[in-house]
C-alpha cells in the first residue's frame, strides 16, 4: 500500500482542512484561509481599500498573489481592487492621479503633466473638464473634426488660456490643504486621522510605531536607549524639545489653549495648527494677491471657508516649554 506522503493543509482561522478543488487563498508563506475565511477577508479589505489594498497575509503582512485574491472578486469589487491597487503602488514622484469630477473614471499622469483640460473617456459620462476653473468644455478632440467643431475648440482653448498660468497654484493649494489636515505614516505615507487615544501611532498599512506629534518612527524617534522601548519617546517631554507627550492632554498643565480633560477638542485643535501650518507654506511661495487671482479664477480655492488672517497670525507652536 502506498503511503501518502501529503502535508494537510489548513485554515489558519476556522482550523478546516483543505480538500481537492476546494480553493482558498495561500500566501507565499503557507499561511492558509478556506473558501468561506477567504470571502470575509476579502469583505473586510475591501471595507478600507484605501489602505489595505493590495491584500496582504493577515497573519505575516506579506503581499498575496493578484491571481489569489482574483478569483473570490465580483465585477465590480475587481473594478475597486484594481483601482485601489494601481493607486497604491503609485509613485507620487513620478506620477499623479486625475479624476472625472462626475463619475468614478480617472487617469494617471506624469508629473510634469499641466495639461488644463480632462477628457473623461467612460461612455456613460463622456465630460470634458477645465482642471483649474471646473468649467464643462462642450466641445471634444475626439471623433471627427468638422471645420465648426474644430472652430469651437479653438475658441475653448482660447476662452481658457489664462486658466493656464493658475494650474501649478491651484495643485499647490490643493496639496497644502490635504498635508496640514492629515498625518502620514513616515515610512509609507499612509494618511489617518487619531482618534481621541494617544500619539503612539500603529500604521494600518506597514504596521510600524510612529508618533503623532512629531511623525517620527520608532527606530527615529528620541529615546533615551535608541533601542528601548517607543514609550521612552513620551518621558520627560517637558524638559526635552525632542519628545512629545503621549496625550495632547497633558499640554495643558503650561499651555491654556489645551483642555486638561477633552482629548478630542484638543485632536480637532492639533489638525487646526497642522493645517494653518501648511497653509503659511502655501503663502511663503506665493503672495496674497496671487491667491486672490486664483480665487477669481477657481471656485474652489474661493470658498475655502479657512480664515486665512486667522492662518498667518495664531501661535501655531504645539508644545510651550
Amino acid at each position: 500500500m502506498q503511503q501518502d506522503f501529503r502535508r494537510e493543509v489548513v485554515c489558519c482561522v476556522c482550523g478546516e482542512v483543505a480538500e481537492d478543488g476546494n480553493f482558498g487563498i495561500l500566501c507565499c508563506n503557507e499561511h492558509y484561509l478556506c473558501g468561506d475565511c477567504g470571502v470575509g477577508f476579502i469583505e473586510s479589505m475591501l471595507s478600507k481599500p484605501e489602505t489595505q489594498v493590495p491584500a496582504k497575509c493577515c497573519f505575516c503582512k506579506t503581499e498575496i498573489d493578484m491571481k489569489q485574491v482574483e478569483r473570490y472578486l465580483s465585477y465590480e469589487q475587481r473594478v475597486i481592487y484594481e483601482k485601489y491597487y494601481t493607486l497604491n503602488k503609485l509613485d507620487s514622484k513620478l506620477h499623479k492621479v486625475v479624476h472625472c469630477q462626475y463619475c468614478e473614471y480617472f487617469e494617471i499622469w506624469r508629473i510634469d503633466n499641466y495639461s488644463t483640460f480632462f477628457y473623461c473617456q467612460n461612455n456613460e459620462c463622456r465630460k470634458g473638464i477645465c482642471l483649474v476653473c471646473d468649467q464643462i468644455l462642450q466641445v471634444s478632440p475626439s471623433g471627427i473634426m468638422t471645420r465648426s467643431r474644430t472652430a469651437h475648440l479653438d475658441r475653448e482653448i482660447l476662452v481658457h488660456s489664462e486658466c493656464f498660468k493658475y494650474m501649478q497654484m491651484k495643485e499647490d493649494w490643493i496639496d497644502a490643504l490635504i498635508e496640514g489636515s492629515q498625518r502620514v505614516c513616515p515610512k509609507c505615507n499612509n494618511g489617518g486621522l487619531k482618534n481621541g487615544a494617544c500619539n503612539k501611532m500603529t500604521c494600518d498599512k506597514c504596521n510600524i510605531l510612529w508618533c503623532y506629534v512629531c511623525g517620527q518612527d520608532e527606530d527615529h524617534a528620541d529615546k533615551k536607549d535608541l533601542n528601548g522601548n517607543f514609550d521612552q519617546h513620551f518621558i520627560d517631554w517637558e524638559n526635552n524639545s525632542k519628545r512629545c507627550p503621549k496625550m495632547l492632554k497633558f499640554l495643558a498643565a503650561n499651555d491654556q489653549r489645551w483642555d486638561k480633560d477633552d482629548e478630542e477638542a484638543n485632536r480637532d485643535f492639533f489638525y487646526k495648527i497642522c493645517l494653518y501650518k501648511s497653509i503659511r507654506g502655501f503663502f511663503k511661495k506665493y503672495t496674497q494677491e496671487q491667491f486672490k487671482a486664483l480665487c477669481e479664477v477657481a471656485p474652489m480655492a474661493k470658498h475655502h471657508g479657512y480664515n486665512l488672517q486667522e492662518a498667518m497670525t495664531m501661535d501655531l507652536e504645539v508644545v510651550k516649554r
